[in-house]
């Protein structure tokens, strides 16, 4: 059973992200850091932890991830279009079983399994008056491939 790491959990997150919602609303990855002054709405993708375990003989479960996604949107942006960045955002990991790899091409290491997202609206403490801000979190098993 290999080990799988921050590194290719980050990156495997990452795509499974960028397959799904595309570059439409722009995402700020992990350890990225952007001026978001110009911009009306955007995501972004956060891991909160990573708690990986020994593996044992049979058991595939090999750590928990816990993963959120800040949706942005600033008030001189369409209402109507926060509650769909939302609903664009849950779809993406919710229910979801994400393959991890080093690289995209790369064999299968193991599977983050995620049920559905908690979500949490911040509007009334958003930095911008009268804007939206939502939280959704995640948590997942990742389980490792069997050899």
């Amino acid at each position: 059973m290999s080990t799988i790491t921050l590194s290719q959990i980050t990156g495997s997150l990452g795509r499974a992200w960028s397959d799904a919602v595309g570059s439409t609303i722009p995402t700020i990855y992990p350890y990225l850091f952007v001026n978001t002054e110009s911009w009306s709405a955007w995501y972004e993708l956060r891991i909160d932890s990573w708690e990986p375990r020994w593996p044992r003989a049979g058991d595939p479960l090999h750590g928990e991830v816990r993963v959120t996604v800040t949706v942005s949107v600033k008030p001189s942006t369409d209402l109507a279009q926060g509650p769909e960045l939302v609903a664009q955002a849950r779809s993406v990991f919710s229910g979801q079983a994400i393959a991890v790899r080093n690289a995209a091409s790369d064999p299968i290491l193991g599977r983050m399994r995620f049920g559905d997202a908690k979500v949490e609206n911040l509007s009334a403490k958003s930095t911008h008056p009268g804007g939206q801000l939502w939280q959704l979190y995640w948590t997942g098993e990742v389980l490792a491939e069997q050899e």
